[in-house]
């Protein structure tokens, strides 16, 4: 079988361009959802950043005042106590 050189480097390209566009066809679709996914995940990383934070605020918050009733001593959680029962009075189930 004698065949030219030329005709088979071109025969080895097309085939070879037949083979991306058949994975082509199958990459791109899973590419344009992958970018829809990571712009969906960086929109709620965003919120739960902005969460974390204002938890932190929270947590700082409530860490100032532990240690302001701490510093109190027994008055203060005598008052910490009294405050508890003051808001279940409030409550008809409460004992």
């Amino acid at each position: 079988m004698n065949v030219s050189k030329a005709a088979y480097g071109l025969c080895s390209w097309v085939r070879a361009m037949e083979a991306y566009d058949r994975v082509v066809k199958v990459v791109e679709p899973k590419r344009q959802k992958l970018a829809e996914a990571e712009s969906a995940l960086e929109v709620v990383m965003r919120t739960l950043r902005g969460k974390q934070a204002e938890l932190k605020e929270v947590l700082d918050k409530l860490a100032a005042l532990d240690a302001d009733l701490q510093a109190r001593g027994p008055k203060g959680n005598q008052l910490h106590g009294q405050a508890g029962r003051a808001s279940c009075w409030a409550l008809p189930a409460c004992p």
